[in-house]
């Protein structure tokens, strides 16, 4: 106890002082839990996989909503790719974590915010990011650092995108647990400068990167496919009819740069009149033209 006082009065912020006190918590409170997620979809060769992720009484606590599934638990390697669809409202940016005394990954409210019950996750998962071919240098994580970010930008320096401004990405934040200043509650989008080369993660709201922070990077030389959502006059970002699957496409999304930024809370869902999968902003309208990249 003593030990939790003393790290509460090093963290700066009441809200990450709160925070200090319910993950210490945590450890004695995780609940045993059933398997929340859909029947999972192979992709991309066999080397990852993507199912629906709900959060239920039974998996979420707090601003976590833990995930219980057979290649991801036990499995800190794993880089987990997600995006709100469907359920209840979250009106949060979200990114994941790996809680090891659970032997679980969670999707997490950036904001520490309470997960709502029943709010949804389509998530892709690459289960074993450096062996083989199941991976390999295009799934990876990126640290910001002083020396690869500048105020909201944080630079990709890979050889395999720079020069390269057709190239297709995800991107999720990843919290190291208890890396409080590790913590991302932005908006993230990816755009290419063309004077450089070079692609970059950069915060839709302008603020700076914090160093130390660890995002998931998915280049889509390793995608099964790609589809190019482009925001239309109806304030959406929809993917052409007949492209995909309504059945079985679990679509995980980025949104890349093309003139405007989108700093709200976003998320993805099926049409069903138009037989599209369409990006909406929870909280205001889409600038048109827009691009999202939607695996």
């Amino acid at each position: 106890m003593l030990r939790m006082r003393k790290l509460v009065r090093r963290i700066s912020g009441g809200l990450v002082a709160l925070l200090a006190v319910v993950m210490i918590s945590l450890c004695g409170t995780i609940p045993a839990f059933a398997a929340s997620t859909a029947a999972a979809k192979a992709a991309s060769g066999g080397f990852s996989q993507s199912y629906i992720q709900t959060a239920t009484k039974s998996n979420t606590l707090g601003a976590f909503t833990f995930i219980d599934f057979s290649t991801d638990n036990n499995n800190p390697n794993a880089l987990l790719f997600v995006s709100e669809t469907g359920g209840t409202f979250d009106n949060a940016h979200i990114g994941v974590t790996y809680v090891s005394y659970a032997g679980k990954w969670a999707i997490f409210n950036e904001n520490f915010s309470s997960m709502p019950i029943g709010s949804q996750f389509d998530v892709t998962s690459v289960t074993n990011p450096v062996s083989g071919n199941t991976g390999g240098p295009n799934v990876y994580t990126v640290t910001a650092s002083k020396s690869n970010t500048s105020g909201d930008e944080l630079f990709l320096n890979d050889p395999a995108v720079t020069n390269n401004p057709n190239a297709d990405f995800l991107v999720t934040p990843q919290w190291q647990f208890f890396n409080f200043y590790g913590i991302d509650s932005h908006g993230i989008g990816v755009r290419y400068n063309s004077s450089t080369g070079q692609w970059a993660l950069y915060h839709e709201d302008r603020s700076p990167f914090r160093v130390g922070a660890i995002y998931n990077v998915f280049f889509s030389s390793f995608l099964q496919s790609i589809y190019i959502a482009k925001v239309n006059n109806l304030d959406q970002a929809c993917v052409t009819p007949g492209w995909v699957d309504s059945s079985t496409f679990m679509p995980v999304f980025t949104h890349i740069f093309n003139g405007q930024r989108i700093s709200g809370v976003l998320y993805v869902t099926y049409n069903p009149t138009t037989t599209q999968w369409c990006i909406f902003d929870h909280n205001g309208t889409l600038p048109t033209n827009e691009i999202f990249h939607m695996e």
